[in-house]
């Protein structure tokens, strides 16, 4: 396909300034070719914070396609890179299949807090800015909504692995950004038979959130704790009907507790049954 100059089909996409477990030289920024042709990524600008960038020439970039600009792309004498955290650690882009889509170096360093990024032409006319005043949580990144319509807005990801360089931005709940959502089936189990058919449940919490769940029984005492302190938004748990030392339970009415703390505090409450 013949590569194109459409200018403004290039956009910011996503954009990771605050580094996961405390690594270094991990930030990046992601855009996307909106058009159906390649285009030459020669000629562009981007501004991350107070640093300036000329991609280079000859560059295409797929249409409907994502890019990757990473602050340091390959190790270099054991550093922290791009490769090394999303790759196969190899020392090379592109030689695996988790490693099929385009990433460049820039040099850039992102501010956690107060940060900006800017697209430009050649002309200087900005294309595209992200702005942000608080950082997103440790290694999670900041996603556009919608990549399809440059005047969407920006939230922190939803995925579990805190950030999707190269591929489609994760998906806001039903319940939007601030969604905490809980679903368990089924409700009632029994332990007839010998046998015992776990409790299944589905877990959807914002961003920079921490989820804890225990069980109580009818009285108020815990029984069990399934997890504390998750950071993951969408997240798979089951409960096997025993307490904290793998003892079943005796049958009755029970109490799940789903308590967020971080940057929205919320608490739900669900009650499920063991029947005989």
């Amino acid at each position: 396909m013949m590569a194109s100059d459409l200018r403004g089909q290039i956009i910011l996409s996503e954009v990771l300034s605050n580094e996961p477990a405390g690594r270094v030289r991990l930030e990046w920024v992601e855009i996307y070719n909106q058009s159906a042709f390649e285009i030459d990524l020669g000629g562009y600008v981007l501004i991350a914070d107070s640093d300036t960038n000329n991609l280079p020439a000859g560059i295409l970039l797929e249409p409907q396609s994502y890019a990757v600009l990473a602050r340091q792309l390959e190790s270099e004498n054991g550093s922290d890179s791009f490769e090394g955290y999303w790759g196969d650690s190899s020392g090379v882009w592109g030689d695996h299949e988790s490693e099929d889509f385009l990433a460049l170096d820039v040099a850039m360093t992102l501010s956690n807090n107060s940060g900006n990024v800017i697209i430009k032409d050649d002309p200087g006319i900005v294309l595209d800015e992200v702005i942000w005043e608080t950082a997103s949580d440790d290694g999670r990144s900041m996603e556009r909504a919608d990549v399809g319509d440059i005047n969407s807005g920006w939230h922190d990801c939803f995925d579990p692995d805190g950030s999707t360089p190269g591929r489609e931005n994760s998906i806001v709940p039903s319940g939007g950004e601030s969604a905490f959502e809980v679903n368990i089936d089924p409700i009632v189990v029994s332990h007839a038979n010998n046998g015992f058919d776990s409790f299944s449940i589905e877990v959807v919490i914002p961003p920079a959130t921490k989820l804890t769940v225990k069980i109580y029984d009818e009285t108020g005492y815990k029984v069990r704790s399934l997890i504390e302190n998750s950071e993951t938004n969408v997240l798979g748990l089951s409960w096997d009907g025993k307490d904290d030392n793998g003892k079943p339970l005796s049958p009755g009415i029970y109490l799940i507790s789903f308590d967020l703390s971080g940057r929205s505090s919320k608490s739900k409450v669900c009650p499920v049954v063991i029947a005989p």
